[in-house]
């Protein structure tokens, strides 16, 4: 896992802020650290490498200069976006999936989160219109939170980061402890901190100039069933499905391990790791 954080602020002491949040980020990248500021934003990631070690720092700044991003996570069909996007005359510097989802964007713009196979949280800056496209991946694998707060966005991989933020106080959100000693769970996308906010599962947010102008659910559950299907047509679909998500979810540069129990679940998935390793 890697850690981002960022802020919209004219304040002058942005960089001792950022140095402050990535500090306490820094268990989820323990590898490298580094920030981009300018007069209207803080930019901070955190990083855990594992693809392309030596060439895919964050933040990345793209080959026109114009968007920056900071990114947790990983784009599983990174190899065959990064051909697609190589097709229609994009360029590349690194065999990162972090370049892959920056050119994205800037190929394909919000609409980049329909392409991604992945688990991910992450901020693109555009200079240019200073704007932030803030998202989140399906099933909200990797955590973001948020806050606006006398007129500015702060977001981050952990709340702990947030109240890393001068004007960020720590108080307690009763209603959502209400609902956490009753159901064990926070029915809405709160937090136990008032006015901290997780961003949904498939959503994305857009900030233009510090302040919220879209929220958007991209993507969400279809429950269809289709009758004409067999038993055995089913359970091979099952079969190539779970073979081609163990098989790019392996690609890595760093040695790739698994934690085996004894269950089904993570025997199956070993045994299609060990398989598709021999087949490379």
């Amino acid at each position: 896992m890697c850690g981002i954080v960022g802020f919209c602020s004219k304040r002058q002491d942005k960089q001792s802020i950022i140095k402050a949040q990535l500090s306490v980020l820094h268990h989820r990248g323990p590898d490298d650290s580094d920030f981009y500021l300018n007069i209207n934003i803080a930019l901070g990631h955190t990083r855990l490498s594992i693809i392309d070690i030596e060439h895919a720092r964050q933040p990345m700044v793209s080959q026109d200069s114009r968007y920056i991003l900071i990114f947790n996570g990983e784009i599983y069909n990174y190899l065959e976006l990064r051909r697609n996007l190589i097709s229609k005359g994009m360029s590349f510097k690194t065999n990162s999936d972090t370049e892959v989802l920056l050119n994205l964007y800037m190929y394909y713009g919000k609409e980049c989160v329909t392409k991604l196979n992945g688990m991910f949280a992450f901020a693109i800056y555009d200079i240019v219109e200073d704007s932030i496209f803030l998202a989140r991946d399906h099933l909200g694998v990797k955590p973001l939170y948020y806050t606006y707060q006398d007129g500015e966005f702060i977001f981050a991989s952990e709340v702990k980061a947030i109240l890393k933020y001068p004007s960020v106080k720590a108080q307690v959100d009763m209603q959502s402890v209400n609902e956490y000693l009753t159901f064990q769970v926070m029915l809405k996308k709160h937090t136990l901190f008032k006015d901290i906010h997780t961003l949904d599962p498939a959503t994305y947010i857009y900030i233009k100039n510090g302040k919220i102008k879209e929220k958007r659910k991209y993507w969400d559950f279809k429950y269809d069933i289709d009758d004409s299907k067999t038993q055995e047509q089913y359970s091979d679909e099952l079969l190539h499905l779970l073979e081609d998500s163990v098989r790019i979810q392996t690609r890595s540069d760093v040695p790739v391990g698994a934690y085996l129990s004894g269950g089904i679940d993570s025997s199956l998935v070993s045994t299609l790791a060990k398989n598709s390793y021999i087949g490379d």
